[in-house]
């Protein structure tokens, strides 16, 4: 079951596929789960993003199951390990009838790279900091904390976290406010912050970029832009701390040279006393 954790989407996605998939309707749906149409339609793309396949073909109110969904939805069962083995079929294989009949191996996993750099996740639902390491650990090194006042902790007293990828809804301290704190400390305020959200109207973005945060993402989203946009910022973060090393290199060696100067300057005033 651990080696299967990765393969596991959000349960509530789960349970919205399944509702639609037994009554192929958002609205009928969405009445059964006590949430609106538009709800349902969001869990589903989440779930699709997390397969990287399309279970549903839409048109209007009704929907209809694509080869991959009457795949997905037959092999789901109460089975939490069931699930999470029909999602990882799912993601090696999106089109089941391509490798009817074939007896092909699957191809064996290339050894884990270095990581590109550290990367601390802060959410209070512990499925999305799950689904986020999973996506994330093959190219960085990945934190969590699902409290504000443990992440700020965390980022204070670790120097080398490259990004902070931080939900706005979180209990006892909002996103805003833990990212206001974070700006606010000097051992914190370099930090690239990149909101990961489900608030995705335009205020909250503003709110979230003039708070200092260098990205705001919001759910669902892509994982290959995701990725992108966190690859952008950490070697962004790098390139700047690259520069400012030289910057201080080129400051430290002006004061030498001054010093020498300054020096030699006090050597032929006295040489000239002497003489």
């Amino acid at each position: 079951m651990k080696n299967l954790r990765g393969a596991l989407p959000p349960l509530t996605s789960l349970v919205v596929f399944e509702a639609a998939a037994r009554q192929l309707n958002f609205t009928k749906a969405s009445k059964e789960l006590l949430v609106t149409r538009e709800a349902v339609s969001r869990q589903i793309r989440l779930l699709e993003d997390f397969l990287g396949t399309q279970l549903f073909e839409r048109n209007g109110k009704s929907l209809s199951l694509t080869p991959a969904g009457e795949s997905f939805s037959a092999t789901l069962s109460p089975s939490i390990e069931n699930i999470a083995r029909a999602a990882q079929n799912i993601i090696r294989n999106p089109d089941p009838e391509s490798d009817a009949g074939s007896d092909t191996p699957t191809a064996p996993l290339p050894e884990s790279l270095p990581a590109e750099g550290k990367i601390l996740v802060v959410d209070d639902e512990p499925l999305n900091l799950t689904m986020i390491t999973e996506l994330l650990s093959d190219q960085f090194e990945v934190l969590t904390e699902t409290r504000g006042v443990h992440a700020l902790k965390v980022a204070q007293e670790t120097p080398d976290i490259d990004a902070i990828l931080l939900d706005v809804q979180m209990p006892e301290m909002s996103g805003y406010e833990i990212c206001r704190q974070l700006k606010n400390h000097f051992l914190t305020q370099h930090i690239p912050i990149i909101f990961l959200t489900v608030l995705d109207n335009e205020e909250d973005e503003s709110q979230g970029l003039e708070m200092g945060a260098s990205d705001y993402v919001a759910r669902p989203f892509k994982p290959s832009v995701l990725k992108a946009r966190i690859r952008t910022h950490v070697e962004l973060k790098k390139t700047r701390q690259d520069l400012e090393g030289l910057l201080a290199a080129r400051a430290d060696n002006l004061r030498h040279a001054k010093s020498a100067v300054t020096q030699a300057i006090d050597i032929l005033q006295a040489v000239e006393i002497a003489d």
